[in-house]
């Protein structure tokens, strides 16, 4: 059986889109939301590598935190609302010690300031 990946964004753009989000942690596929908004960078982007690489680094200054950005302790996994990125409230470890988790986990708040929305996620690693 053939391993296959299926993105709306072209693989070369793709490659450009995932080094230049390394520099920032940030997965611009972790969701359909995230690949949502890196496509439309992608068709907003002139034909060059240059433009889209500098298309997509302005981009990630929507990827806001009101101080820290997060320390993913899995994959990023970065929430939206109405096509844009949330901006990142901050965090809460929590201990495997303390006995609610079976390691250690993290809890990751987004809002949105336009519509109040708050998301919330926890990984454990």
């Amino acid at each position: 059986m053939e391993d296959t990946f299926d993105s709306s964004i072209p693989l070369p753009d793709l490659e450009v889109i995932l080094s230049v989000c390394a520099e920032r942690n940030i997965d611009p596929i972790s969701s359909a939301q995230s690949e949502a908004f890196f496509a439309d960078v992608v068709r907003n982007a002139n034909e060059n590598r240059v433009d889209l690489i500098e298309a997509v680094r302005d981009s990630l200054n929507e990827f806001r935190s009101i101080s820290e950005p997060p320390s993913w302790i899995q994959n990023p996994d970065w929430q939206f609302a109405n096509g844009h990125p949330m901006v990142f409230v901050g965090q809460i470890n929590v201990s495997a010690q303390a006995g609610h988790f079976h390691d250690d986990a993290r809890f990751y708040v987004f809002w949105d300031p336009d519509t109040g929305e708050i998301n919330s996620l926890v990984q454990v690693a």
